[in-house]
């Protein structure tokens, strides 16, 4: 199961990176009926949803948040942090690399497809002959209710790295060129979980299953694979899901 670092506004609330404010507007107030403390009165899970959708509408629908986001995402630009010395070669360094580092922060943020998923399903030769309809039960990942993605307690976000200042490298200088090599404080994170969530181990996404009936075909043999479009792991940053590819293998014994 991947780990999520941060919310996706546009995931926690089921739309498109284009919504239009009323198209965000309609899905903040049909999920937060659903989700309602009313409706779930011993349910926290149910209330921390609600919490999360309250966020990412209080960014989303403000125009000038918004776009800060859509740049950014969730915790902002990269911080830039000035070199302690003043030789001239370091902050030209410094300079470099945090353009670079704000350069792959935009590109990070850029709406992503998701992953796809695979499924192996056992059927039995008459069901691979005539066909059938079978219901799936497919894992996934989703944003964890509790810390909203941030994987710390109570939503807050991770501190960047004191070594590597969350650029999730650091330089060694060498004799002719310094070289990048991965943080070994943050293990390349570029953020430092001081107080991990309970609900997901600091993880920020927790695990969940989901219960699909899709149609087998007729005349399916042995290694043959079905697409089901939109069903594999959400797109981030508003983009479109990934699909679930469905393998079969024909036994005696379907399990």
């Amino acid at each position: 199961m991947p780990t999520l670092r941060e919310p996706d506004y546009y995931h926690i609330l089921g739309v498109r990176r284009e919504a239009s404010p009323e198209e965000i507007k309609q899905a903040y107030h049909r999920l937060a009926t659903r989700f309602h403390p009313d409706l779930h009165p011993d349910n926290a899970e149910a209330e921390a949803s609600l919490r999360s959708l309250n966020q990412a509408y209080s960014v989303l629908k403000d125009p000038e948040q918004r776009t800060r986001y859509d740049r950014w995402g969730a915790w902002g630009p990269p911080i830039w942090r000035p070199p302690s010395t003043s030789a001239a070669r370091e902050w030209m360094a410094a300079v470099v690399d945090h353009l670079l580092a704000a350069r792959e922060h935009i590109e990070a943020h850029k709406p992503q497809r998701g992953q796809d998923l695979r499924y192996t399903l056992a059927i039995s030769p008459q069901a691979c002959v005539q066909g059938c309809e079978v219901r799936l039960d497919v894992p996934t990942a989703r944003w964890c209710p509790q810390c909203l993605g941030s994987r710390m307690t109570g939503g807050k976000p991770p501190f960047p790295c004191p070594q590597c200042r969350g650029a999730c490298e650091v330089r060694h200088p060498g004799w002719l060129l310094a070289t990048m090599r991965r943080c070994d404080v943050c293990q390349g994170e570029g953020v430092v979980v001081t107080d991990p969530c309970q609900r997901c181990a600091g993880k920020g996404s927790i695990e969940v299953r989901r219960t699909l009936t899709i149609g087998v075909p007729a005349g399916v043999r042995q290694g043959s694979r079905l697409r089901v479009q939109g069903e594999g792991q959400p797109g981030r940053w508003g983009g479109p899901p990934g699909d679930l590819y469905v393998y079969i293998r024909c036994t005696a014994n379907p399990a």
